[in-house]
């Protein structure tokens, strides 16, 4: 893995963007690259947010130490495993019931 083209792509990502905000995806365990080295790396390169698949891959990162902004991706409700949630996380919805 190379951290510096991590820094790269989200200097490159954030000079294209202007002043929206940069989320890095780091599901999977950053797609088998290390979800706490690549977070670290892509929040100092200027990403705002971090995105994970589900509640566990949260509590990984906040046992890490990491604390910026994160998207959990999973759909609301699904239950997940690995540890005691101790903050409020943004999570995503595909569906309204009426």
């Amino acid at each position: 893995m190379d951290l510096g083209a991590i820094s790269s792509n989200i200097g490159e990502i954030k000079r294209q963007v202007g002043e929206s905000q940069v989320m890095a995806v780091v599901k999977a365990n950053a797609y088998g690259h290390g979800m706490a080295q690549v977070s670290r790396a892509a929040i100092a390169s200027g990403a705002t947010w971090l995105g994970v698949a589900t509640p566990s891959e949260l509590i990984e990162l906040r046992s890490s130490g990491i604390t910026d902004p994160c998207l959990v991706l999973i759909e609301p409700g699904v239950r997940q495993g690995g540890g005691v949630m101790t903050d409020t996380p943004t999570i995503t919805g595909s569906e309204i019931d009426r």
